[in-house]
């Protein structure tokens, strides 16, 4: 990646980051208040008003909210409540709006949570709810998206891409035998299991149920769920990469590269050092949806044999990156080094080769 495109990558992700943070400040706070009011001191109260109050959303559709006074007293002094909850989520369920106003009848007497140091402040119910949790439900892909650009775009300026936990390549030149591991950090593949586990409990409690204030029961089994599942989907990822699931061994000592099942192969497949020919760096023009034109360079293998053809080995965005995984390569099984790759790179000498 040009140092243009890390620009546009550094800049995009602390734009998101920072308008996710935003967000994330306006609820969070509300949110620690809900639960620091639990240990507030309390007093009797009174309804005085509870009303349903008529009004629209942003896009002007319909909107039902309450409003409601309450009067209480601390220390023989009297003081006029109008918050019901610090953490106060719009959501497009009239109904509880409705629901609410009527379990808080004028003359009922309610239980007034107050601060203990501005007795002013007071609310009537106190800590978190389902529906609190199902807006964190779906402020939590924004979230764990901030974190990916932001690893992204710090990592996309280091040397070399391949040591990035988003690239899909890892030379182990300490296994025996030698080996490239192509597969991404179990962080990744946990963080990705996450957000869609959100999204897809988001749609099961909203659509499949129509519950926009489920219970907090119901939430904290979904999120039982997506933790256990993004532990579960990153732990048999780190499995199958260690079990060499998706690896380019190198056996020099009986003399054949093997191919993972990979980039449209079936099955792992296996080639003889004598059947190797060359192995090119190819250069591929390609187009996003803007038009813009950007370079991948794909280090090839061609081969002959009972199958001759050739394989892609992966695809980089720095022609540095590929040179230096086709010259690991090319080290390995003992072919001639491309002219103009003269750079030595510092790994451990290759295993004596069959080639004669």
């Amino acid at each position: 990646m040009n140092s243009a495109s890390n620009m546009v990558l550094t800049f995009f992700a602390l734009f998101w980051t920072g308008t996710v943070l935003l967000v994330d400040g306006f609820l969070a706070v509300p949110a620690l208040w809900q639960v620091q009011a639990e240990k507030f001191p309390t007093t009797a109260g009174v309804i005085r008003s509870s009303r349903v109050i008529a009004g629209s959303d942003s896009d002007g559709d319909p909107k039902l909210s309450f409003a409601l006074t309450y009067s209480y007293q601390v220390d023989e002094q009297n003081y006029t409540g109008t918050r019901y909850r610090y953490l106060d989520i719009a959501t497009p369920d009239d109904g509880a709006a409705a629901r609410v106003a009527a379990s808080l009848q004028v003359g009922r007497e309610v239980l007034v949570h107050y601060h203990p140091r501005r007795p002013s402040d007071a609310i009537l119910q106190t800590g978190l709810e389902g529906g609190d949790l199902l807006v964190f439900t779906f402020l939590a892909p924004f979230n764990l998206a901030a974190l990916a650009f932001c690893v992204a775009a710090w990592t996309s300026g280091r040397r070399s891409n391949l040591v990035s936990p988003f690239n899909r390549i890892r030379i182990l030149p300490a296994r025996q035998p030698p080996r490239i591991r192509f597969a991404v950090s179990p962080w990744v593949a946990a963080l990705v299991a996450a957000i869609v586990l959100c999204l897809l409990g988001l749609f099961a409690v909203v659509l499949f149920f129509g519950d926009y204030h489920p219970t907090f029961t119901t939430m904290a089994i979904v999120w039982t769920i997506i933790v256990a599942g993004s532990i579960s989907a990153g732990w048999l990822h780190h499995w199958r990469a260690s079990s060499g699931r998706y690896d380019l061994v190198i056996d020099a000592a009986r003399g054949w590269l093997e191919l993972p099942a990979i980039r449209g192969r079936k099955s792992a497949r296996r080639i003889p050092f004598d059947d190797l020919v060359s192995l090119e760096v190819d250069t591929i023009a390609t187009r996003d949806a803007d038009g813009d034109t950007s370079m991948v360079y794909v280090p090839t293998l061609h081969f002959t044999g009972s199958e001759p053809g050739l394989e892609q080995l992966a695809k980089l965005h720095r022609v540095e990156d590929a040179r230096e995984l086709a010259r690991w390569v090319r080290t390995q099984v003992r072919l001639p080094l491309h002219p103009s790759w003269a750079q030595a790179i510092d790994y451990p000498p290759p295993l004596p080769s069959r080639r004669g």
